[in-house]
């Protein structure tokens, strides 16, 4: 089995190690974990890609969070935008709960008895004429470079292996590493550029 690992510098396959005697069974909270001791572990073992509120979230219910010493927070982030709704709302788990009973996910290599209608709704609620739903920006931004390079080829005429796709490099103060994978499928006629 291979593993996926992230660097900075690049994007790296090898072969997964046997899981070590000592990893626990299942991932629960440890009762006596301090949120030093958790800060401590994410530094340990995670790819250092953003840099976050030092705070251990625990709980969440509508617009607010908890942290695990009880403090209670006001969720202004609300995930960038993905928890909108807020946390652990009912009908949002009414839902989740139903369709997870059923089909909890399915790839994209497969039709989904919901995906043709999902599709169909988000058309002419917003008058597309298609739809590509996707999990993450990544995805997005990779289906726009592959729609402005085809209608580069198709439409402007420009010849193949021509078209460029110029990345504006330090537009955020947070350089994804998703970006790195993007520019690795694209290869030719990618270019980055490094701001002032």
């Amino acid at each position: 089995m291979l593993s996926l690992c992230l660097s900075r510098a690049s994007l790296v396959l090898r072969p997964m190690a046997r899981l070590a005697s000592s990893a626990p069974s299942r991932l629960q909270p440890r009762g006596s974990s301090t949120s030093e001791e958790l800060l401590s572990l994410e530094h340990k073992y995670g790819a250092p890609i953003y840099q976050p509120v030092p705070v251990i979230l625990d709980r969440g219910e509508g617009v607010f969070v908890w942290d695990m010493d009880g403090h209670q927070y006001y969720d202004f982030l609300s995930a960038c935008s993905s928890l909108n709704h807020g946390h652990r709302h009912p009908r949002i788990l009414e839902a989740l709960h139903t369709q997870t009973s059923k089909l909890t996910q399915t790839s994209r290599a497969f039709h989904h008895s919901l995906l043709g209608l999902y599709q169909e709704y988000i058309c002419s609620v917003f008058g597309y004429d298609k739809v590509l739903p996707t999990n993450t920006g990544t995805e997005g931004g990779e289906t726009a470079c592959k729609l402005a390079r085809s209608w580069a080829y198709k439409v402007k005429g420009v010849p193949k292996y021509q078209a460029k796709i110029i990345f504006a490099r330090e537009v955020s103060q947070v350089e994804s590493p998703q970006l790195h994978v993007v520019l690795a499928m694209f290869g030719r006629g990618v270019w980055r550029i490094k701001g002032e």
